[in-house]
């Protein structure tokens, strides 16, 4: 039975290192990945220009969802063995720095930003994504 947790455990880390890993190095070429789109979208129709940027760089998105839900995974199942198996050191060090914080709270219908310093990641994020698309309406 050990062994099944362990191997489970080991398996969803994998996972998660994997996608986390392939994110960064996504990011650490973005500015290379935006000159191509713009290069590939001169001459283009708006809904080409979305297509050829959703297809070179917007779809990235879906996979920063898909490392929020394996980093909860990751968290969870961390926590159901840890009491069970020895926890080896890098998974043990991933999980401790690990942070699972709110932008928003909601109580009773009402909507109150208890981080700012996300909130306005998330704003930034907006925007810039915004005048990006507009940019390249008007090549």
């Amino acid at each position: 039975m050990q062994n099944k947790i362990e191997l489970h455990l080991e398996t969803v880390y994998k996972e998660y290192e994997e996608v986390k890993y392939y994110l960064t190095n996504f990011k650490k070429n973005i500015e290379e990945k935006k000159k191509k789109v713009a290069e590939k979208t001169q001459n283009k129709t708006e809904e080409e220009v979305n297509e050829i940027f959703y297809k070179e760089i917007a779809w990235i998105s879906a996979l920063e969802g898909d490392l929020q839900q394996l980093t909860g995974r990751l968290y969870h199942t961390y926590q159901a063995y840890k009491d069970l198996i020895e926890i080896p050191q890098k998974i043990k060090e991933e999980v401790e720095n690990l942070k699972f914080t709110l932008v928003f709270n909601v109580r009773a219908g009402e909507v109150e930003i208890v981080d700012k310093e996300a909130y306005e990641f998330y704003k930034t994020q907006f925007f810039e994504g915004q005048k990006y698309l507009k940019s390249q309406m008007s090549v």
